[in-house]
């Protein structure tokens, strides 16, 4: 790799890492309260806000897996979160959200060692399994659901960030969540 397109690298991970800290440092300040609020209401103006259309309270789970579109293959232990895990977390909201008739969703892709299987989440009840879908259709589905859960990745923070859900946010992962958040 000649040394001028290495060097480029490293000049796009340190912009990524400065944002990054900036919006850490500061995302409780007003001027960045304010440019959320703008960008929500851009993503929002040409989408309906009924996305699910079906009157449930919609749970959007998103787990991070290892796929064929990853570059970076030592990052199999990162993504790495039993169906264990998700389960006691479908558990703890079916229990927190009782008197409301719930849809849950998992957003995922199938990983390429094929060794994370969905037979577990085929046994709940009201529960679909949106694998290996269009990516804008995920994305919205994380943005517009009325609950969601946050997966180890960049797709879902921003999510996160552009969602008026409540937002239940793995607090190990890279970025740090906004104050309002539910740390699991």
């Amino acid at each position: 790799m000649p040394i001028e397109k290495h060097k480029n690298i490293y000049t796009k991970i340190d912009l990524e890492r400065k944002i990054r800290e900036y919006f850490t440092n500061n995302q409780n300040h007003k001027s960045v309260i304010d440019n959320l609020q703008i960008m929500k209401e851009v993503f929002r103006s040409n989408k309906s806000n009924n996305f699910f259309n079906n009157n449930k309270k919609n749970i959007a789970i998103h787990i991070r897996r290892l796929n064929k579109h990853d570059t970076c293959l030592n990052r199999k232990l990162f993504y790495k979160n039993s169906n264990e895990f998700y389960l006691k977390k479908i558990s703890f909201l079916k229990t927190k959200y009782q008197n409301f008739d719930l849809c849950f969703h998992i957003y995922s892709q199938n990983d390429i060692y094929n060794s994370f299987h969905f037979e577990d989440f085929k046994k709940i009840d009201n529960l679909i399994l949106h694998i290996d879908e269009d990516l804008c259709d995920t994305f919205q589905g994380l943005v517009f659901a009325d609950v969601l859960v946050c997966g180890r990745s960049g797709l879902s923070y921003t999510a996160a960030l552009l969602s008026n859900g409540e937002i239940y946010y793995n607090n190990k992962y890279l970025y740090k969540p906004l104050s309002h958040w539910n740390i699991i």
